[in-house]
């Protein structure tokens, strides 16, 4: 008898035990599902914060680059491109310092020199002969191109963020470069 009780009290326990057991093991996987959760949230928001500054380490060590080299450019200039060079240093040195609103200003003189270098060409294109009514017609389409290209990217520079800025910029200092060595290089036909 006492064995009989033994082993209800024993049966009782252990289907007791089992009931706490599953509830407590269902706790247990719930809260680690949630840990895994919470841990792959935690990775991604390091990942991506250590993406950002990656990103951020590198464009200062571009903008500390071109300052450096147009400054140096700016140092070995000579009188016939001081002011070019000048022009470009002060690009650099306005996007190091964050200066949007400057650099827009300077666009916008670039966009006001393409539109003046397209009405002389036009003016140009009235009197030319045939052959190079042709090519000088070529030209205005291509500078044409180029400086609605540039309104539409200081349009979304004025309204863009860091991003936009910094791709604008280098888009920018690359095309004023060709578009001005266009520009001679049709004065030389």
């Amino acid at each position: 008898m006492k064995r009989d009780i033994a082993m209800k009290n024993k049966n009782d326990y252990l289907k007791a035990s089992e009931i706490k057991v599953k509830k407590l093991l269902a706790d247990l996987y719930e809260e680690d599902s949630n840990t895994l959760q919470e841990l792959g949230r935690v990775r991604a928001k390091f990942s991506q914060q250590i993406n950002e500054l990656e990103e951020k380490e590198k464009e200062l060590t571009k903008k500390r680059t071109e300052l450096e080299k147009y400054f140096n450019q700016l140092k070995k200039a000579d009188a016939k491109t001081f002011n070019e060079a000048k022009d470009r240093f002060e690009i650099s040195l306005n996007y190091a310092e964050g200066d949007k609103e400057n650099f827009i200003e300077k666009a916008e003189a670039m966009i006001g020199f393409i539109g003046d270098k397209i009405t002389d060409y036009q003016e140009k294109l009235h009197d030319a002969a045939e052959d190079t009514s042709e090519l000088l017609q070529l030209h205005i389409d291509d500078l044409q191109a180029t400086k609605d290209e540039l309104i539409g990217k200081i349009d979304k520079l004025k309204t863009g963020g860091t991003e936009t800025w910094k791709d604008v910029k280098y888009w920018f200092l690359e095309k004023k470069e060709s578009v001005k060595e266009y520009i001679s290089s049709i004065g030389n036909e």
